[in-house]
């Protein structure tokens, strides 16, 4: 009597179409598309592929997880900078355990970037940079920038790095300025400004057209192909401020004229506002008031600032007495996001909601005033016990004119 096991001997199945395993495939977490790169030739090089990534990217913005929260900080002995990643899901208030994704020596208190589709920069002190991308846990150290000082002590130097995308392109750049100016009694000038970029994937900076002098005293913010960040254009008159503009494609630099008002350094910040640019009046954290002021450029040719309101309804400043809050940014959700910058006592509000992530270690915080705290959304993707609060405020854009 014939097996039946033999009447399948010698048969073969039908291979999965490829565009079905690419679907498959760019529904997975970055973490796992990692171990599939040596499966088999074929899967590998699918992944590698740039479209691929850029799919998998734009699905991973979409998933209904919730929020994704990137923190950043120092260790006990402040000789190396943790990162973390807890998801908060949608209307909730308490986050999963959050992840550990690497520990980087020497980053105590650097720049860290926004989060932009996936990955950020760190850098101390301007000086050199690294690109991480948390999920992967791949970091690369970008080489050092050379800058020719005088020996004078009459001279300073000022840096300063901003991490911005150009999508027309799909790279990632790392703008680096410094500033050499004299520093003697009622003469301090600029005399010197150098720009400085480097293409994410290549080997070397390349400097770039030096632009109308100016000295960046906030970092920036990338909306859609542009960098953004505050400058002064005068060190004899520090009322002398701008918006700078940087073309990530084209590097090329352009002011754009704050919007009238007394719009000063303090307390206030650039986000991300539905694809605009817009100038946050966070005076709200330390004032109080139950509205927060935001400038809209509706019209970036034509320098057109539309004055807004967040209505809370209640007073924010009654819930948020001897904290220090900062705006870290605002998240795909359409939600802007406050974070401590040390531990704050929680509060609760009709259009806000505190977010705990439980589960960090004690030591990391116990000196507070050191403790660095970076946040910003966070986008999973793939590119080749003490109960611990730390408060988050998303409070929902719902602007009113």
């Amino acid at each position: 009597m014939e097996n039946p096991s033999d009447a399948t001997t010698g048969e073969t199945q039908e291979p999965i179409p490829h565009d079905l395993v690419v679907d498959i495939l760019t529904r997975l977490p970055a973490k796992a598309l990692t171990r599939f790169l040596s499966v088999s030739t074929n899967w590998g090089s699918t992944i590698s592929d740039p479209s691929f990534a850029s799919t998998h990217l734009a699905r991973s913005e979409t998933r209904p997880d919730g929020l994704t929260l990137l923190l950043t900080f120092p260790n006990e002995n402040l000789l190396e900078r943790h990162i973390y990643t807890a998801i908060v899901p949608a209307g909730q208030t308490l986050s999963n355990p959050p992840t550990r994704n690497l520990s980087i020596p020497g980053f105590v208190s650097p720049y860290v970037s926004p989060s932009i589709r996936g990955l950020i920069c760190l850098g101390p002190g301007g000086r050199q940079a690294h690109i991480c991308n948390p999920t992967t846990r791949e970091i690369i150290p970008l080489p050092p920038t050379k800058t020719e000082t005088p020996y004078d002590p009459s001279y300073t130097l000022c840096r300063s790095i901003s991490f911005g995308y150009d999508p027309v392109k799909n790279e990632h750049k790392v703008l680096y300025s410094h500033i050499l100016r004299t520093g003697y009694p009622d003469s301090e000038m600029i005399m010197e400004m150098v720009h400085k970029v480097f293409v994410v994937g290549s080997h070397c900076w390349r400097r770039i057209g030096d632009g109308p002098p100016h000295r960046p005293f906030n970092e920036g913010v990338c909306i859609q192909g542009y960098l953004y960040y505050r400058s002064y254009t005068s060190d004899d008159h520090p009322e002398d401020q701008v918006i700078v503009e940087f073309d990530v494609g084209e590097e090329g630099f352009r002011f754009i004229n704050l919007p009238e008002g007394n719009i000063g350094v303090e307390n206030t910040a650039l986000v991300d506002y539905e694809g605009k640019l817009a100038l946050v009046n966070c005076s709200i954290l330390v004032c109080g008031g139950n509205s927060m002021e935001v400038w809209v450029l509706e019209d970036l040719a034509k320098e057109i600032w539309v004055k807004r309101f967040i209505v809370f309804g209640f007073d924010l400043g009654e819930f948020m007495v001897g904290s220090k809050f900062y705006l870290a940014g605002t998240a795909y959700t359409g939600e802007m996001i406050f974070a401590p910058r040390s531990l704050a006592r929680p509060f609760y509000g009709n259009s806000v909601r505190r977010v705990e992530i439980r589960g960090l270690p004690e030591y990391e915080f116990r000196h507070s005033s050191y403790c660095g705290i970076h946040l910003t959304n966070h986008v999973e993707a793939y590119s080749h016990w003490l109960i611990l609060v730390i408060e988050v405020l998303t409070l929902k854009t719902s602007l009113q004119t």
